[in-house]
């Protein structure tokens, strides 16, 4: 049963992102900034080089588009609710933690 609901929910979740305008729109804006990384890191090495050695670094905000993953499951089509203090990377060590404690080895 939860392997259906879960296959429903890709199933639903595919469809839904290809008439999603809002999507679609979000996926052209996730493109677009894929393409500028090389101006990006172009201009961070530049300021670097023209900072002075002992003045701090600014700290560049980091835009959505850093962390977005299309791969992800939309929060629309999950029941994991989004907590922004608990990483992709934090959940796979919590999962990979838990099967050490009760014996299973990893895939």
């Amino acid at each position: 049963m939860v392997e259906d609901l879960g296959q429903a929910l890709a199933k639903a979740e595919e469809a839904w992102r290809e008439r999603d305008p809002a999507w679609n729109r979000k996926m052209d804006q996730w493109e677009a900034w894929k393409k500028g990384s090389k101006d990006r890191e172009r201009a961070a090495n530049r300021a670097k080089k023209r900072a002075k050695d002992d003045e701090p670094e600014s700290i560049q905000g980091q835009s959505w588009e850093s962390s977005f993953n299309p791969s992800d499951p939309s929060p629309q089509f999950s029941f994991a609710g989004l907590k922004t203090d608990y990483s992709l990377s934090q959940l796979e060590e919590d999962i990979r933690s838990s099967l050490k404690w009760v014996g299973i080895s990893e895939p």
